[in-house]
């Protein structure tokens, strides 16, 4: 008797394996790590983590450019090493000057997120600061206002550049401020609201919030003009307390135009104006703080050595046998 043949098994085809594409860097996974603070005189580093898509760290990418500048376009020379897969390490000199740090990161010609970078090389040394202004808790619409940050080293002042300085003011709308030096050790800080409202000022030194700087501004509608002085307005109504003859430059001083009795004026203010220096004629910046019972604290900033002469007036009238004469020595 004859047995079927038994049929054959199937042989399993093997498929060939592929070769797994190598994915090059993606700029949007990748990170940078710069440190908020830097030290001068010392060597400092920022660090670029280069992922793929899939988040892996790679070395696979076309080019890899690193800009480091101070506010002021100054590049500061870099040099990029690979230590090992994915991560490079941008090597800065040793820098010398304190002031912001803006670095510039692009890999394959795209800005990597959070691009630009910023860091602030401080001095090694303990600075405090000082908040001056009418600007720091009133201001009206449309109206420039300001204030002034001294900086301090052991009591003496100490120059930082105002790029060192970084400004917030956020309420409504967001509110752009400038900052400028006008003595050393001495910053303005300017600005206009455009919305009326309530609004916070944080200031910062060297990416470090300045003790007791955060406060509320409140913003007020358009100042409305004034009416004329009223009849009785004498300028023997007012005394100045507090003003010496002679202050050291660079040093605000300060000191108060106080009323001998309640007086309406009618929307007027109390101006103020200093000028002086060597040619006479330059002006020293001024504040002026209203208080509720009508006395005004006066803050001058004597960023010139010399005469200086303070007018005062409450519109147009000259108040106190003004211009008053102040000595400035170095």
């Amino acid at each position: 008797m004859l047995r079927p043949k038994p049929k054959p098994k199937a042989r399993k085809m093997s498929l060939p394996v592929e070769d797994k594409p190598i994915l090059m860097a993606d700029p949007a996974k990748c990170s940078v790590n710069f440190p908020n603070i830097l030290q001068n005189s010392s060597e400092a580093s920022l660090t670029i983590h280069v992922k793929d898509p899939e988040g892996k760290p790679t070395n696979q990418f076309e080019n890899l450019d690193v800009m480091v500048t101070f506010a002021d376009g100054s590049k500061i020379p870099t040099q990029v090493q690979s230590s090992e897969s994915g991560i490079f390490v941008a090597k800065l000199p040793i820098i010398e000057r304190i002031g912001r740090l803006i670095a510039f990161v692009r890999l394959n010609n795209v800005e990597l997120p959070g691009s630009p970078f910023i860091s602030f090389c401080s001095p090694d040394v303990e600075l405090e600061c000082k908040l001056i202004g009418s600007g720091l808790k009133q201001a009206y619409e449309q109206t420039n206002a300001s204030f002034y940050i001294q900086t301090f080293c052991n009591g003496t002042s100490y120059k930082v550049p105002p790029d060192s300085f970084s400004i917030q003011i956020t309420g409504r709308k967001s509110i752009i401020p400038t900052v400028v030096s006008v003595a050393p050790g001495i910053v303005q800080v300017t600005y206009k609201a455009f919305k009326k409202g309530q609004y916070v000022i944080q200031c910062s030194l060297f990416g470090k919030p300045i003790p007791n700087n955060a406060g509320t501004l409140s913003v007020l509608s358009d100042k409305t003009l004034p009416e004329p002085l009223p009849s009785n307005f004498s300028v023997s109504n007012y005394e100045i307390v507090g003003l010496n003859s002679k202050y050291t430059q660079n040093t605000p001083f300060q000191f108060k135009i106080v009323p001998k009795q309640p007086i309406d004026l009618c929307g007027n203010s109390v101006w103020v104006f200093a000028f002086g220096g060597k040619s006479g004629i330059d002006e020293y910046p001024v504040d002026i703080i209203t208080e509720e019972n009508g006395s005004v604290v006066v803050t001058i900033f004597p960023i010139f050595p010399g005469a200086m002469d303070i007018d005062l007036s409450v519109g147009d009238v000259p108040l106190l046998n003004a211009p008053l004469d102040v000595e400035i020595v170095s």
